[in-house]
């Protein structure tokens, strides 16, 4: 299985857009890696002048740290536990002490979730805030990604955790930079700031 395959190539006056489909356990910081390796054995075998001093040819600014956090989905792993105590309520009767501890039962369980969604959101935003001085977030459309796609997203809570970043970025004085929703982020080079609108996504 290939870990890494050109999509697309664009020559610029001074340098070259590479678009590349890459596994994520390879990471693409280790594709550019190999890729600096390569070229400069490449530039020095043809271009014996450059043997004793090669210029810089890569920028360290490829658009991905490689990085990948997966979401828990705390209401996936606990929504049976929820279903079968909503299950439990329904069968008492309103207004007896049984109803009204299955309630609180309930109620507990709901608080459990949001406390263990809550105390992610929190670890993973004093990491980012701790390792980066700017995080760029997109400012994405909540309501439509949920007719997609449901639960998932709601599970996820974006603007709660959006707004446990901005608090913590604003006590280690990190700056939390929001994106506007049709930016075209993924076609703007990070170099020249060429947009190629060729680019499908």
């Amino acid at each position: 299985m290939r870990q890494a395959e050109g999509i697309e190539l664009q020559v610029m006056p001074d340098h070259v857009h590479l678009l590349v489909e890459i596994d994520p356990q390879h990471g693409i910081h280790r594709l550019v890696k190999e890729n600096k390796g390569f070229s400069s054995r490449v530039l020095r075998s043809e271009f014996r002048q450059l043997t004793t001093r090669l210029p810089t040819l890569w920028t360290n600014r490829y658009f991905s740290t490689g990085n990948d956090v997966q979401s828990p989905e705390f209401f996936k792993h606990g929504q049976n536990e929820i279903a079968q105590l909503n299950r439990e309520l329904s069968r008492k009767q309103q207004g007896s002490n049984h109803y009204r501890q299955a309630k609180k039962r309930l109620a507990k369980a709901h608080k459990r979730l949001t406390d263990k969604r809550r105390d992610f959101h929190f670890k993973l935003s004093l990491r980012l805030a701790g390792e980066y001085a700017i995080i760029c977030i997109e400012d994405l459309n909540i309501k439509n990604m949920q007719r997609r796609w449901g639960k998932k997203i709601s599970d996820l809570s974006h603007s709660s955790f959006v707004n446990i970043l901005q608090y913590q970025c604003a006590k280690t004085g990190s700056t939390v930079v929001k994106s506007p929703q049709f930016y075209p982020s993924s076609k703007t080079c990070s170099v020249c700031e060429h947009v190629y609108e060729e680019l499908t996504l």
